[in-house]
């Protein structure tokens, strides 16, 4: 590679000052054993896609922190007539699984010095269990839950108020995340971004990076 070019690859790496990682499919699986455990919660395999979507539609309802989704739960589990209870509810709510090669990520990139931050579509309960019980808090500069700004992805207000919160401009950001429509809402405001899904075993979160010359 051209002098030149190694130039403008050192300036492209240093234009990149913060990570934005998003939580479920990305550093994290959601729900461990979801099917079982969710057919045992209803008590049958009777319209179990129905429920499903029942229940975790109240999940989506709870994002922006407008309403309590353990109430949600609640009223679900009510109309269905569930054989589990509340607990046996929650319970399943908070079952994640932490993906160990992308917390190593998480700490490579902080240790060069970048800021890497969560940026994750959570309701008030899984979002406080993941900061407080799985230790996101610690691990990560800071943490940009959809509960706690009150906009969820991929609301363009999302990524607006954690640049502003960061005091960076939208170049200066990249953001993994697993659903398109959340990494084209990025890319809408100016911040570099990219899709990937742990469940994806032809990549890794350290080579989406490298793509925008981040070396994991």
């Amino acid at each position: 590679m051209s002098d030149l070019g190694n130039d403008r690859k050192r300036d492209y790496v240093l234009s990149v000052k913060a990570v934005l990682l998003d939580a479920d499919g990305v550093i994290q699986d959601a729900i461990i054993d979801q099917p079982k455990s969710i057919m045992r919660l209803l008590g049958t395999t009777d319209r179990l896609p129905e429920f499903m979507s029942d229940l975790f539609g109240a999940g989506s309802r709870a994002l922006t922190g407008q309403v309590d989704v353990v109430e949600l739960i609640a009223g679900v589990l009510e109309r269905w007539d569930c054989a589990g209870t509340l607990d046996d509810a929650l319970e399943m709510w908070n079952m994640i699984e932490v993906d160990d090669d992308a917390i190593a990520v998480v700490k490579s990139l902080k240790s060069v010095g970048l800021t890497v931050c969560l940026a994750s579509n959570q309701d008030a309960y899984r979002g406080e269990y993941m900061s407080r019980k799985l230790g996101f808090r610690d691990l990560f500069d800071r943490e940009y839950y959809s509960f706690v700004i009150g906009h969820a992805k991929p609301d363009e207000t999302y990524f607006a108020h954690i640049l502003n919160d960061l005091s960076l401009e939208a170049a200066e950001a990249v953001f993994i995340d697993d659903k398109p429509e959340n990494v084209e809402a990025a890319k809408s405001v100016g911040i570099q971004a990219a899709v990937y899904n742990i469940a994806d075993e032809s990549t890794s979160l350290s080579e989406v990076l490298t793509g925008f010359g981040i070396a994991v």
